[in-house]
């Protein structure tokens, strides 16, 4: 459970009650079906993955952290749902702490979904915590599951964008990195795990801060969907649905901070009082961004932009042109007032050729999407 660090056992104890909580639900809804659902009813447990690669290319002891730790984060749920058990290196490291399935409960679980379903954010380069280029002393992980895993996940993935500061200096998605060849491989894990079974990609998304034209938010989805696109066309894996989070932006993870939202909210200083309050006309309000106009096109349209990283290039340099410390202007105040002149006057006519190319590029047309039917 979340807060609870100091047991060696009660996260795994947790896991297991709700992998049996869902299995036996599962059970239920069948035995109900006639009653109480359509034949073309769809069951299933959503299980959150992010991606982890080796830190190190080609170092054998950073591959097998790396699938270490996608077997403790994603196995841990997914297998005993496709095999029935948890995975084989959660038995050795774990032992006689992990707990056992029955012959019947084994039963119940394999079998416990009709549809895979996915929720995927960010992806991580790992190493064993007690490698030579560990940041995370394997003492200074939590007793139980941290130990267990045996792996330092705080090194950013290279290529990733990380989640930037608002114009007001918040910086609520610290920690939100996007990397999308990451989903990918993250959909090709579970893919392998059950080739037979359709995929239900339910959530993926970009924290945005508290900015209305969020051009990084909409470089996140047309890139994070253009890796769906790859699954399906390139892979042959048989995914049936992607979802964005979310709608709206909403009350999530202790506050109305991170913003995930296709439309901005103008929340106030009252929303969330715990003495209530009566919203005015102008509180409130949904503002489409960026990216909710180009998911409106592409419902109509079935198409993809092609400008995926025109637009990138541009939104991340005039938002890193802006802001007060940013790697663009703290290199230029190193230098002369002369040359700090010259260096933002480049800069801005950077963004600013970006800018038109993007607007140019955006009218020339649009990819269209290979569609797929499912039976």
């Amino acid at each position: 459970p979340p807060g609870f660090h100091d047991s060696p056992t009660l996260v795994y104890e947790v896991a297991h009650s709700v992998l049996l909580s869902h299995a036996y639900s599962v059970q239920r809804f069948r035995e109900l079906n006639r009653v109480v659902l359509s034949s073309r009813k769809r069951m299933g447990i959503v299980l959150n993955a992010n991606q982890f690669h080796p830190l190190r290319e080609n170092n054998i002891e950073d591959a097998e952290a790396a699938e270490r730790a996608m077997n403790f984060e994603f196995g841990w749920w997914l297998l005993p749902l496709t095999s029935g058990d948890y995975p084989p290196v959660m038995r050795e490291r774990v032992g006689e702490r992990l707990p056992r399935f029955t012959a019947e409960q084994t039963a119940l679980v394999k079998v416990s979904y009709d549809v895979l379903m996915l929720n995927h954010y960010f992806a991580r380069s790992v190493t064993s915590c007690d490698s030579e280029v560990s940041n995370t002393p394997c003492s200074s992980l939590h007793v139980g599951f941290g130990q267990d895993k045996g792996v330092d996940d705080t090194h950013i993935e290279p290529g990733s964008r990380p989640g930037l500061q608002d114009s007001q200096g918040n910086n609520y998605c610290k920690s939100y990195t996007a990397y999308p060849p990451g989903y990918l491989d993250t959909i090709k894990w579970m893919h392998a795990k059950d080739p037979s079974a359709e995929i239900l990609l339910t959530e993926n998304g970009w924290c945005g801060n508290d900015e209305v034209e969020n051009l990084d938010q909409l470089w996140f989805f047309q890139s994070y969907i253009e890796q769906v696109c790859k699954a399906v066309v390139e892979e042959k894996i048989p995914v049936i649905s992607y979802t964005a989070w979310s709608f709206l932006d909403n009350y999530e993870w202790g506050s109305y901070g991170p913003r995930f939202g296709l439309y901005y909210v103008n929340f106030t200083a009252q929303t969330g009082s715990v003495e209530g309050y009566r919203p005015k006309p102008t509180d409130l309000q949904r503002i489409a961004l960026p990216s909710a106009k180009w998911f409106s096109k592409l419902a109509s349209t079935g198409c993809l932009d092609e400008l995926t990283e025109t637009d990138a290039v541009a939104a991340i340099a005039m938002r890193a042109a802006v802001r007060q410390g940013s790697p663009v202007i703290a290199a230029t105040r190193t230098a002369t007032s002369g040359l700090l002149s010259t260096g933002m006057m480049i800069v801005f006519a950077a963004v600013g050729t970006a800018m038109l190319v993007a607007t140019w590029r955006r009218r020339q047309g649009y990819v269209a999407i290979p569609r797929f039917s499912v039976n």
